[in-house]
């Protein structure tokens, strides 16, 4: 993704925005570095927590996992700041995942697409302990003796195979094979900060750095 450049002036109160143009420019950019600085480690800390510029818990994954998003994604930002300007930006793919989380996206996935990234699944390996918790959760039933029952996770994995799993599940779910899906990514908007948050941010580096100097 392009960087994402905070217009950090532009942010600023008039009496503020006079004070930092007042200064020399290696001054200037030494605020612009501490501002880059921290918002760089605002940024890594609202991936590791989850939460988005407002404090708010990111939207939940649709899949039920374990665990919180993101937490290698603050591994691929870095900034870089000017006497004019900081920026947070992402390298890589890790920026193309950063995007279109910051600004949700509708994706459209098709089962080419599905294949050209995890290849063509091998229908005759043992069903997976996914697939049989799906089963078991559709209602899946076996017969023994005069009763039907459930069977376990163990004995869907070592008696049903992936693709007999598969075909079991979509008509328990009564399930049309589908050549396409839409993918709906929430905003989760952990870039960024308040014309306030920038205000304080400011006062706090003037008093470290160069009030103190004065």
């Amino acid at each position: 993704m392009s960087a994402i450049k905070f217009d950090v002036f532009g942010q600023l109160d008039v009496r503020k925005r006079l004070k930092l143009l007042t200064l020399p420019p290696a001054k200037r950019k030494r605020v612009m570095t501490q501002i880059g600085k921290r918002l760089h480690a605002e940024t890594r800390r609202r991936l590791r927590t989850n939460k988005d510029v407002t404090g708010v818990p990111f939207a939940p994954r649709k899949e039920k996992r374990k665990g919180r998003m993101f937490r290698k994604l603050g591994n691929a930002a870095y900034y870089k700041s000017t006497d004019a300007y900081t920026e947070i930006s992402f390298k890589g793919l890790a920026g193309v995942i950063a995007k279109e989380h910051q600004e949700g996206q509708r994706v459209v996935y098709t089962a080419a697409q599905a294949e050209k990234d995890y290849g063509t699944p091998d229908y005759d390996e043992p069903a997976t302990r996914k697939q049989a918790k799906s089963l078991r959760d559709a209602g899946f039933k076996i017969k023994r003796g005069k009763k039907w029952q459930a069977p376990s996770l163990m004995w869907i994995t070592k008696n049903l195979k992936l693709g007999q799993a598969g075909l079991i599940l979509k008509a328990l779910r009564d399930e049309v094979s589908k050549k396409r899906w839409i993918i709906e990514l929430p905003e989760r908007a952990f870039l960024g900060a308040s014309p306030n948050d920038i205000n304080q941010l400011v006062n706090i580096i003037f008093n470290e750095t160069i009030n103190a100097e004065a």
